[in-house]
């Protein structure tokens, strides 16, 4: 069988957020309303790497005296999470990072600033991860929803130097939702325009 090259995948991905739990927006659609681009730019915000999606998982083996391969497997733990760089250092982009902290302003001189401490509640958040015309099926859109998540990101350390620019580290980690249509739309899903 010949290979079809929309079946490989290049291109960038946006990241939208809002508060959870978001309805999805349609595939087809620029996500509006309540969903806001993380980044001014969107993926011109974000550094080379892109975004990266990971599906990881713990897995446990049983074994028997009398066996000595492994009888039975079973998942104990399973994570997705959506991760970039933010380099937007815009006060608005980076009070989504920060616990949705809000921008305040003084005079004498103008200035906006932001409260570093994010504090012991952690704000929960929707996601779409969308990318326009990299459908396997054709120009069309594709995106990751996430109902349920948050900033789980350890350390947000950007590097204030003369060599590169500086950057915010994001990672989105899913929280199961548990009024999804079925057991494995928990975490979300892929969507994939087809027509």
């Amino acid at each position: 069988m010949a290979m079809d090259p929309r079946e490989i995948v290049v291109g960038s991905l946006d990241i939208y957020l809002a508060a959870a739990v978001e309805a999805e927006d349609d595939v087809d659609t620029t996500p509006t309303g309540n969903w806001a681009l993380l980044g001014t730019s969107g993926d011109e915000n974000y550094t080379e790497d892109g975004v990266t999606i990971t599906h990881s998982q713990t897995l446990r083996q049983t074994r028997a005296v009398g066996a000595t391969g492994p009888l039975k497997v079973n998942r104990q733990e399973e994570e997705l999470m959506v991760a970039l760089v933010l380099m937007d250092m815009n006060l608005a982009q980076l009070t989504k990072l920060l616990n949705n902290t809000s921008v305040s302003t003084d005079t004498e001189p103008n200035i906006d600033y932001i409260g570093l401490r994010r504090g012991p509640d952690v704000t929960e958040l929707s996601l779409i991860a969308k990318g326009v015309g990299l459908s396997p099926s054709g120009n069309y859109p594709i995106q990751l929803y996430i109902p349920r998540c948050y900033n789980g990101s350890d350390s947000m350390a950007p590097v204030f130097s003369k060599g590169g620019e500086v950057g915010y580290s994001a990672e989105f980690h899913a929280l199961e939702y548990q009024s999804a249509a079925t057991a494995e739309e928990r975490f979300g899903r892929w969507v994939i325009q087809t027509s």
